[in-house]
Order: structure tokens, then C-alpha cells, then sequence
């Protein structure tokens, strides 16, 4: 879709959803195409569905999964993502996190992300990550941004109780990439916006940190509520 506001899936189901019904596990990215694809869509719903990989092309301004069950969440624009009363679900052997933001538009969301009574269905050897992106030294023609994160009641289905707010962005994590000039004397061309808030109420006994990126880290304000 294109173009289009004020979408709503109510109560759609995919038969495919599940690659294996009794294990409960799910279909990776390269092996079908997921049910959504939006290129500049505002006020997108999915509500008590079983659908797979919602991926905002272009953007997208304000995203609600409700009483949902889905997988692979990829995301670019602004706005409130607010994902409530739904299940999210990694592949196997595949690494995701709650969020990704894509790379090739800047990895950038210009508002809120808000994580409300969720689970997320991960395998713990990969970590588990709210928002995930790739940092580029390439001008997109705008600014890109680090969500805040707002998390009430998220649940963890995995031995591991760490979940970090954002991945690390960049391979050499001791490039500062919202300074003008890199490590290198490189002229950056995408200054992100790093400064982000987390809240954590209902943490359930997950510990929350900012990133594994410590330049990250420092910029990021965890607030338990």
C-alpha cells in the first residue's frame, strides 16, 4: 500500500502463519514475503491479528499492533509505534529485535515507541533488543533519530532476564556518530540524533539497559517507574 491513512486489519488471520503449528515457530524473513509493505502510510492498525511482517517501505506515521500476533516488525518514519496485548515472535535461528528500524532509510523513528503488556518470543543466544538499526555515513536529506521507549509489562520467553533498549548501530562501536567528524577525520553526514529516554515500569525482573554500545549508553536515560 501506498499513500494511505486510517488502515485498519481487524481480525486477520494468516494460514501460514506458523512454519510449524505445534512448535509454535515462525517463518524467517527470506523465505516469504510478509502480508504489509507501506510506503508513506499514516495511522496504520493491526487489531487481534495473526499476520507476519509489517515493513513500512518509506515510512509510516503512527503504527498500533493490538492483541496481535506477528513477526519481524521493520519500520521507518515517526510518530507513536505502540505495540499492546501482543505477542512477538523471532524465527529461529534468526536474530531481531522487537523493532527494527531499516537501515537503508536511516534506521530513524522521530517519536515514540511504546512496548505495553507484550511477549516476546526470543531465542536468548542472540540477546534480546527493543529497537535494532544500522548506522550509514550517507546524507538521507533529513535528520534521523533514536526513538524514546516507553515499556510497561514486557515478558521474556528465553533464559536470558537482560534486554537492552537499542542494538549498537555500528560495527566499531567507538565511532560517536552524532558528532560532526568521525574518529577518522570523515566528514559525517548523518549526525544522528542519539539522545533517547527509556521508561520501564512492571520490569517482572528483566534488566534493562541502554545498549551494548556504550557511546550509546551514555545518551540514553533509563527511568523505572
Amino acid at each position: 500500500g501506498g499513500f494511505a491513512t486510517n488502515v485498519c486489519f481487524y481480525d486477520c488471520h494468516q494460514s501460514n502463519f506458523y512454519k510449524d503449528p505445534e512448535r509454535k515457530t515462525v517463518y524467517d524473513y527470506y523465505e516469504y514475503w510478509g502480508i504489509m509493505g507501506t510506503n508513506y502510510c499514516k495511522n496504520l492498525i493491526y487489531d487481534k491479528c495473526t499476520l507476519s511482517r509489517l515493513d513500512a517501505h518509506a515510512g509510516v506515521y503512527n503504527v498500533v499492533i493490538r492483541d496481535t500476533s506477528i513477526t519481524w516488525i521493520s519500520l521507518t518514519g515517526g510518530g507513536t509505534a505502540l505495540i499492546e496485548g501482543s505477542t512477538v515472535i523471532v524465527p529461529e535461528n534468526a536474530f531481531s529485535p522487537i523493532i527494527n528500524l531499516r537501515g537503508d532509510f536511516g534506521s530513524t523513528w522521530h517519536g515514540d515507541v511504546i512496548i505495553k503488556d507484550t511477549v516476546f518470543k526470543n531465542e536468548p543466544k542472540y540477546g534480546n533488543y527493543i529497537v535494532g538499526g544500522i548506522w550509514n555515513n550517507w546524507d538521507f536529506g533529513y535528520k534521523t533519530y533514536l526513538p524514546d521507549i516507553y515499556v510497561d509489562n514486557l515478558k521474556v520467553e528465553g533464559s536470558s532476564n537482560k534486554v537492552s533498549a537499542f542494538t549498537k548501530f555500528v560495527g566499531d562501536t567507538s565511532i560517536r556518530f552524532d558528532e560532526p567528524v568521525l574518529k577518522d577525520g570523515e566528514k559525517n553526514l548523518n549526525p544522528m540524533h542519539l539522545c533517547a529516554s527509556v521508561r520501564i515500569r512492571n520490569a517482572g525482573g528483566l534488566e534493562f539497559v541502554g545498549s551494548d554500545n556504550p557511546y550509546i549508553s551514555e545518551r540514553v536515560r533509563l527511568i523505572e517507574e
